[in-house]
């Protein structure tokens, strides 16, 4: 009955140690209401830590004896009568050093505590037991990065003959050491075969090494010595997935008609995905400004900036979890800059149709280690590649092929020259540096010229539109307005000049002017999809002709 006793109990204490991953207080409860109903105080301490078991006597008196017992092993022992002091190593020297017996009150001191030194203590008055306790020993949790190894140490200085080590993971035996038999067990196909190949035990310690950790092994892992003198050990294990790189792009929209080239300030985004257990933090150099973080999985996180053109100020935006960061620099002048002239139609670069036009890299001189990356479209479709370290300079064709012969890369700096420009290369450009984009877009312009009273067509320059673009068409006076959509014809544009004189193909995207004049000359945007095509019209008197 004793042993089944014992047993029970210390099963509870297995599950009290596993209270974080179970079910909250009421384990702990359970393990309590055993051992308090047997009598038995609960104490539990941190590996290496020391500890004092009270005997809860104010003063020793004259004719006292007082004994220490860790399990059936006698550990110190106090004579008041002869004032004689002895403290053992205990059983196989595990207390040796880290015994102190308190002469007045008999209390035990153990200092640097191990996992060894988990079980039950006896304090002896007299000759009979006085108090019972069960020191739990816990260790302190470990926090690794996954895909690497990690040793959970036993904190066994040394394996008898008896032993049985048995080391689980959520209560589900993992790997088992039979000392007498020299015999290790590996249950390799436990938890849908997660550890198959990744389990080494050290003969001598005790301790498990688990190489190339994954998420999936982030838990409780206990140790259980049996078979000689009982011990146990609970090891709390978090594991955290290699963080990327943040990056830090500037606000596509800012360079628009509703952001005029006078604005003093440059809109930043901060950016990750796929991320987990992370804060994202934007610093003025060592003083935080803003930061935002996630528990569970997110898609991504994102944290804006605002900073003046001209800031001489050092800025960073880093992504960190308890045990690692990653942190990615602002270069204010290759984000920042403001809208310059030549860059009309509300921010975007304006390039004739049938010339050519340079997108600059802002890179004076590209760096041996540089990946960097031209993309069309808001990252739809890779037209160019440098990689340094590969030696490589990749360009491509584009979506169907618009790009084709067109493009040339600078080898020093990185921009990207697009050759003989058509309609169908306006749009939105990212070059990703490394880890840092940088947005822009591109319009093509077409002069058209016309005698009052014709028809003006305006082509896109499409034969077939996708079937979800939607199309507008815009008239600058002194602000874009809207002329004419894919399903409205705005009639009070321009004070209501162009009413019933456009006609839309919604199959192209072209658009026609009937009966136009001089008044109508000026500015004609196209936006589809991400398309951008500028027409400078003007109209010439048929009279003065």
């Amino acid at each position: 009955m004793k042993k089944m006793f014992l047993k029970l109990v210390l099963f509870c204490l297995c599950l009290w140690g596993l209270k974080a991953e179970a079910q909250g207080p009421t384990i702990m409860d359970l393990a309590n209401g055993v051992l308090q109903n047997a009598g038995i105080m609960l104490q539990s301490v941190t590996e290496g830590e020391s500890f004092t078991l009270g005997s809860r006597l104010p003063k020793m008196k004259n004719n006292d004896v007082i004994q220490w017992r860790f399990h059936n092993t006698l550990l110190a022992k106090i004579n008041k009568q002869t004032n004689r002091i002895t403290v053992f190593d205990g059983p196989d020297g595990r207390f040796r050093d880290r015994l102190k017996l308190d002469n007045q009150t008999g209390s035990l001191t153990i200092t640097d505590i191990r996992a060894e030194h988990t079980g039950m203590y006896y304090l002896h008055i007299n000759g009979p037991v006085k108090k019972t306790f069960y020191l739990n020993v816990n260790s302190k949790p470990l926090s690794v990065m996954e895909g690497d190894s990690v040793t959970l140490n036993s904190g066994l200085t040394k394996i008898t003959d008896d032993d049985l080590i048995e080391w689980s993971f959520l209560l589900i035996n993992l790997v088992e050491f039979n000392k007498r038999d020299d015999r290790i067990t590996v249950y390799e196909d436990v938890h849908d075969g997660i550890f198959r190949d990744r389990l080494k035990l050290d003969k001598q310690t005790g301790s498990l090494t688990i190489t190339n950790i994954t998420t999936q092994h982030d838990g409780i892992y206990r140790l259980r010595r049996t078979g000689g003198l009982y011990s146990s050990k609970i090891i709390s294990v978090s594991v955290y997935t290699r963080l990327p790189v943040p990056v830090i792009s500037r606000d596509s929209s800012q360079c628009s008609s509703s952001s005029p080239s006078s604005s003093s300030s440059c809109s930043l985004v901060c950016s990750v995905v796929n991320v987990s257990h992370v804060t994202l933090s934007w610093y003025k150099g060592n003083s935080l400004l803003s930061s935002i973080s996630v528990s569970d999985l997110s898609i991504s996180l994102s944290l804006p900036l605002e900073v003046e053109y001209q800031d001489k100020n050092s800025y960073s935006c880093v992504l960190n979890n308890p045990i690692s960061n990653q942190t990615q620099h602002l270069d204010i002048t290759q984000l920042c800059h403001t809208c310059s002239e030549s860059e009309s139609a509300g921010g975007t670069v304006v390039v004739k149709v049938g010339d050519s036009v340079t997108l600059k890299s802002g890179l004076t001189e590209i760096k041996n280690d540089d990946l960097i990356q031209w993309w069309f479209g808001m990252k739809d479709a890779l037209i160019a590649e440098i990689n340094i370290l590969a030696g490589k300079v990749t360009v491509y064709n584009g979506p169907d092929g618009r790009f084709r012969g067109r493009l040339n890369v600078d080898h020093q700096t990185g921009s990207l020259t697009i050759t003989n420009t058509t309609n169908k290369h306006s749009g939105y450009y990212t070059i990703q540096i490394n880890s840092v984009s940088k947005n822009m877009r591109l319009a093509t312009q077409n002069e058209i010229s016309a005698k009052e009273g014709d028809s003006v067509t305006l082509n896109s320059g499409f034969t077939q539109l996708d079937e979800w673009d939607f199309i507008q068409w815009y008239y600058k006076l002194k602000d874009y307005e809207v002329l004419i959509d894919s399903v409205t014809q705005y009639q009070n544009t321009a004070n209501g000049r162009f009413r019933n004189r456009l006609k839309l193909d919604k199959k192209t995207g072209t658009l026609t002017i009937r009966n136009i004049r001089t008044e109508d000359a000026g500015l004609y945007l196209l936006e589809t999809g991400d398309v951008f095509s500028l027409f400078n019209v003007t109209v010439y008197d048929s009279v003065k002709l």
